[in-house]
């Protein structure tokens, strides 16, 4: 195992409107509870600077300034998400290591990235090559975390998908949600036996959360040995990663308030989705203009992320055109270092 440590992971992963947050949050209490140190960390990761990258090319597209091939923006995309699990994955190797880290979407949901390049344009022929990139992308990531290992897809049945947000991003649309399912069935190929497929809603009807908590867990319950820990020491609360942590073990030297700080995890732990995308823009802009220096706490973490900006050029001029040069000088510096 790369990393030299065995981590324990469930990946939650799954379409818009199948009640993944709902379910990320009664797996992670009913973890908690029986005193599994349980981290709970959600993909993307916006209150980063290569996080509030994402989220602006969601919202609006590559800008036309960044000058593109549009058949490479599929694999610029799927890049830029793997860098941005590795801003994280760096943070996780530098602290001490949780019993459970549970994804809320991870390496798979790129199925959602594929989906909406088809239907813009992208040949279907050159999905399999897709797939299998995507793969490459998050290996590192992937094998660290041990992310194959139980895989928890969830899905509905018999339902159809309706708009639910008046502000949603690019991938939020009938078309690319459906055929997203069909691009998360080639990652199941994939992944082979630690991949599950958990129905929460069936004829618009949706499961009982404790049913489809209780199916997560036992799915995981094969997966990976967790055993209950009762006693003194029984944890209250699922940890979230904070953004004390990313300041501390990659953007240095940064400053951000503490109230800002607070109402972010907050805003994480109650799901919502606009104070996390608001106080994410906040922090992000707060890391790219006050970082003095930026250091990679695991080594073999920074090659990958120096060999995925090597492969993929076309990152450094989003960067510099989000982030502006001196951030960009940083960033580059700190993994060639």
């Amino acid at each position: 195992m790369e990393g030299g440590l065995k981590y324990n992971s469930i990946d939650i992963e799954g379409p818009d409107q199948v009640g993944k947050g709902d379910a990320v949050n009664n797996i992670a209490c009913e973890l908690s509870k029986n005193g599994i140190e349980t981290t709970v960390i959600s993909f993307p990761y916006y209150a980063t600077p290569i996080g509030n990258i994402i989220k602006c090319v969601l919202k609006e597209g590559i800008p036309e300034e960044v000058e593109m091939e549009k058949d490479s923006e599929v694999e610029v995309k799927m890049a830029l998400f793997a860098l941005n699990r590795l801003e994280i994955l760096n943070c996780i190797e530098a602290q001490p290591k949780s019993d459970i880290y549970l994804f809320d979407r991870g390496p798979f949901s790129n199925a959602l990235t594929i989906s909406y390049s088809l239907r813009s344009g992208l040949k279907e022929e050159d999905l399999d090559g897709l797939v299998a990139k995507a793969m490459c992308f998050d290996s590192h990531f992937r094998n660290v975390l041990n992310i194959d290992n139980c895989v928890i897809h969830l899905q509905t049945k018999n339902t159809e998908w309706v708009q639910s947000r008046k502000e949603g991003d690019l991938y939020e649309r009938k078309d690319v949600q459906e055929l997203s399912e069909y691009i998360y069935s080639k990652f199941e190929e994939y992944v082979g036996e630690g991949w599950g497929n958990i129905t929460t809603r069936d004829s618009n009807e949706w499961k009982p959360r404790e049913e489809i908590r209780e199916n997560c867990i036992n799915f995981a319950k094969s997966r990976i040995k967790i055993l209950n820990k009762g006693g003194l020491n029984v944890s209250k609360a699922p940890n979230y990663l904070s953004i004390d942590t990313i300041q501390h073990t990659l953007y240095f030297e940064s400053h951000l308030s503490e109230k800002l700080k607070e109402e972010w995890v907050d805003a994480l732990k109650k799901n919502d989705k606009i104070g996390v995308y608001n106080g994410a823009k906040k922090i992000s802009e707060a890391l790219v203009g006050t970082t003095q220096r930026i250091k990679w706490y695991n080594d073999i973490t920074k090659v990958q992320v120096s060999k995925l900006l090597t492969e993929i050029p076309d990152l450094t001029y989003l960067i510099e055109y989000y982030c502006g040069e001196s951030f960009l000088i940083k960033f580059l510096d700190s993994v060639n270092e």
